[in-house]
């Protein structure tokens, strides 16, 4: 994405924008997460504008992995506290171990 020119990024935010708005089948909007960076200056915005959408979001934390089993909850209750949001609406996952593949399979399951 950040490699694409200005304009190409402003296309893929306009059929964003109206994916997100005219979607009256979408039920769940999953944003991803660096578990270990936090939530970035983008990720805030998007987690605001989905908020915003009044969409149900549950947030994918990514390579948890990286982070190490026992520092994992503190990143956790990190991106809980910079979005507002319960810890209940995190999924830690690893691609490498499939942390939390079956959680997010589940979420999706439910939300059908």
């Amino acid at each position: 994405y950040a490699s694409k020119s200005l304009e190409q990024r402003q296309k893929f935010g306009d059929y964003l924008e109206q994916y997100l708005e005219k979607n009256d089948n979408l039920r769940i909007a999953f944003l991803l997460v660096d578990t270990q960076v936090g939530p970035t200056k983008d990720d805030v915005l998007m987690f605001d504008y989905l908020k915003y959408l009044n969409l149900n979001i549950k947030i994918i934390g990514t390579k948890c992995d990286k982070v190490g089993t026992t520092h994992q909850i503190r990143h956790q209750k990190n991106i809980a506290n910079q979005l507002n949001i319960s810890l209940n609406d995190i999924i830690l996952t690893s691609s490498t171990t499939k942390k939390g593949i079956d959680t997010i399979i589940k979420t999706i399951v439910d939300n059908l």
